[in-house]
Parts: C-alpha cells; structure tokens; sequence
C-alpha cells in the first residue's frame, strides 16, 4: 500500500511537471515572429549610402551577415536584413521614400529557436545606435519595446 501511494505521488510530481514544462514551451513560441526590440531610425535621403555603409559596419563589427536589397523601383526604398545563429534583425521603410527624410524601423528577432538574452540584446541596440548614429542627420525616435 504504501508503495503504491509513492507511485502515485511520483506519477503526479511527473504530470505536473510535464504540464508546466509544455506550458513554457508553448507560452515562449506565442510570440514567434515578433521582434524583441524594435529601433526607429530617422535619416536625410542624402545620406541613405552613409546610412547603408554604417549598417555594413555594424553587421562586420558583430559578426552578421548582411544583405541590403531594393524592395520597389524606388532606389530609396531598402531592405536591409542582417542575421547570425541567435538573432537577426530586419530593417523596412517606414515613410514616405519621395519624402526629404527617410525613416526606417529595425526589428531584432530571434532567430528560430536559439535563445537570446535580454542583455545581448540590449548591447546589440546600443551598438547598432552608436555605429548608425555616426550617419550625419541619424535621429532615434523613442525605441518600441515589445
């Protein structure tokens, strides 16, 4: 009898943790493609290759790979995606590309499973305002945090 009341407490000890393993799991991918940290970045269209450039050297100084492309046959229209194993960030036009300033928003996501810190995060915006902020006209409106 008394060995099968321990079964019965290891069984439950088991299924709970088994529950609240699975509602972690399950809790952390509900917000699977939604950037942990958004940047908004505000230039003047004459400086959009300096922009591009200092984007380059924020991807070579942590390690990303880069690719800028034209996302309309308007030539002020980029996307700039940058990844590495553990985060990756995605960089879209915000407003109006025939307007004198061009603003773009920079996702930071993680990339597929691999976990990121809060703190290496943080770092990586830090770095990517200090080495962007270096653009004449650069402007950081407020960061969005999600």
């Amino acid at each position: 009898m008394k060995n099968k009341c321990i079964k019965y407490i290891v069984l439950m000890i088991f299924a709970v943790g088994f529950g609240i393993a699975c509602g972690k799991a399950m809790a952390e991918n509900t917000d699977a493609g939604m950037p942990i940290k958004v940047v908004n970045v505000t230039i003047r269209k004459e400086f959009l290759n300096q922009f591009v450039s200092q984007t380059k050297k924020f991807a070579e100084d942590n390690a990303f790979a880069i690719r800028v492309a034209h996302s309309s046959p308007n030539p002020n229209d980029i996307l700039l995606q940058l990844w590495r194993e553990d985060v990756k960030l995605i960089g879209v036009n915000i407003a109006n590309t025939d307007s004198t300033n061009l603003a773009f928003e920079i996702g930071f996501y993680r990339n597929g499973d691999k976990l990121i810190s809060g703190d290496s995060i943080t770092q990586l915006v830090v770095d990517f305002k200090k080495t962007v902020g270096q653009v004449q006209s650069a402007t950081f409106p407020d960061e969005i945090k999600h």
